[in-house]
């Protein structure tokens, strides 16, 4: 035993040599299956024990983080072999994986320390991705030395062999193993003994009372007002786990519901512990029948839908419906273009608070669509935090923009360059909120705009109808169109 991990420390000096690119040979390593098993040991070691302590105060242990280190194992190991069979043409399935192992845990260390001293004090800035970037040079180079070591010296194999490792190995792990951390942080869960609360809820009676719960809310909508431009209102908060994501949402339907008209034809879908027993959950089933039922509902030609989404967005562009543990479906762009087209409705202004919300432009663009997102296709946003009440797009948009701007538009324009200058303050990598508007609907919203001032100007006079049949005047002159809109939305 006390050879065995002689030979370790052999091995881990030789690691600490290939990072450092030098002249070493396979006689610098003790190669053999005890000392491979030694090495894969004392990184799953050094992984928990390091990573309880950097997870603190609320670790916890995540059990699949073993699946993943497997499938990492068994990935080097094949791709070693590749390497052996049809490149080198050698024997070197031991000791190539030997001194791969080395050099990997001598880095694991390096980006352990790194994560402590640097990472986590420059997240979501340049810093970070230099960082990175420099790491994933340095990591690479030194596989490529190792396969130098093993080969001898410099040929056309040793470049062949570090594009079959990244291949069946660097690739596959990155892309299909998850969880490969053995512990995680977990303080939103743990601050208010919430993560008990979700562990017990019923999913299966939640999912089953959708149906009632969805349609009970839908049924209290309103019809369309012939001859007004009539405001629906739909509102995702679809992150459970964080408070924001419900602040926003309420937020938001509560301010189109005073501001736009919208009271009475609003509904609000959201992912909580303190929404779900009475309120529909935000789901895809639940969004894509609350689109249909609108569209059943609302004169298509006149009136318009306003979505609004907050959650969290990925790479990949779904934007995320969680509620663990419940089975939910993130929406994609494709699935909520084929939503809204099978509900028929014509105008639609969809604003999308999540990173890289810009990935739903291209998708859903078109003569009759407004899309505002909180970011460009691959850029984050920002201010997902539980004690938020807002995301930064939702507070430049809501709270500020739209709580004095009837025009959408121009609202998402000052908002834009509201996030931006609060990003450079704060010295964020910015996000780049997106805004589109097509032609058709250009005009519509402007209408529409228009007839929402005109609406403010006499809505404190809705109360006394005598009042409020009275000719209206502004600056001297009679407002024929304050008295229309009177007629129209006051008395119905």
């Amino acid at each position: 035993m006390k050879t065995a991990f002689v030979g370790l420390i052999v091995n881990l000096r030789g690691g600490i040599g290939l990072c450092s690119l030098q002249k070493l040979g396979p006689e610098n390593f003790r190669i053999s299956a005890d000392q491979l098993v030694l090495l894969i040991a004392a990184s799953v070691a050094f992984s928990i024990v390091t990573g309880y302590f950097t997870s603190l105060p609320d670790p916890e242990f995540n059990v699949y983080a073993f699946t993943s280190e497997g499938f990492s194992v068994a990935s080097l190991l094949f791709s070693t072999h590749i390497i052996a069979r049809f490149i080198l043409h050698r024997e070197i399935v031991t000791a190539l994986s030997v001194l791969i192992l080395s050099a990997s845990f001598i880095f694991m260390v390096i980006w352990r320390l790194t994560e402590v001293f640097i990472v986590d004090q420059v997240t979501d800035t340049p810093t970070y991705w230099w960082v990175w970037g420099a790491y994933m040079v340095w990591f690479f180079t030194t596989i490529f030395w190792c396969i130098r070591t093993i080969n001898g010296s410099i040929s056309l194999q040793v470049p062949v062999s570090l594009i079959a490792v990244l291949f069946t190995w660097i690739l596959p792990v990155w892309y299909f193993s998850v969880g490969t951390s053995y512990w995680y942080a977990n303080y939103t869960e743990k601050k208010d003994d919430s993560f008990a609360a979700y562990r017990n809820l019923n999913s299966e009676r939640i999912l089953f009372l959708q149906s009632d719960l969805l349609y009970r809310e839908l049924e209290t909508l309103k019809p369309e007002r012939p001859g007004i431009t009539d405001v629906y209102f739909v509102g995702i908060g679809a992150y459970a786990r964080q408070d924001v994501f419900l602040k926003e949402t309420t937020y938001a339907k509560n301010l189109f519901d005073r501001r736009f008209d919208a009271q009475g034809r609003s509904i609000t879908l959201i992912n909580h512990l303190t929404t779900y027993a009475n309120s529909p959950l935000a789901s895809a089933t639940n969004l894509e029948e609350t689109l249909k039922y609108i569209g059943s509902i609302m004169n298509k030609d006149e009136d318009i839908l306003i979505l609004y989404m907050t959650s969290h967005g990925s790479k990949d562009f779904e934007f995320s419906m969680s509620f663990w543990p419940l089975p939910l479906n993130d929406i994609t762009p494709a699935m909520l273009r084929k939503y809204l087209d099978e509900s028929g409705i014509k105008w639609q202004v969809l604003m999308i608070s999540a990173c890289y919300a810009g990935g739903f432009v291209e998708p859903l663009k078109n003569d009759y669509s407004a899309i505002a997102t909180a970011a460009a296709p691959d850029r984050r946003s920002f201010g997902c935090s539980n004690e938020n009440d807002f995301t930064y797009f939702g507070e430049a948009l809501l709270k500020n923009q739209l709580q004095n701007e009837y025009s959408l538009p121009i609202a998402f324009s000052q908002a834009s360059e509201e996030i931006a200058a609060r990003e450079t303050r704060e010295k964020l990598t910015a996000s780049n909120p997106q805004f589109v508007v097509g032609d058709a609907i250009a005009p519509v919203l402007e209408a529409l705009s228009i007839d929402l001032q005109a609406h403010a100007r006499v809505s404190s006079q809705c109360e006394d109808n005598e009042k409020s049949r009275q000719q209206y005047y502004v600056g001297g002159k009679k407002d024929a169109q304050s008295s229309n809109i009177y007629t129209s939305r006051c008395q119905q």
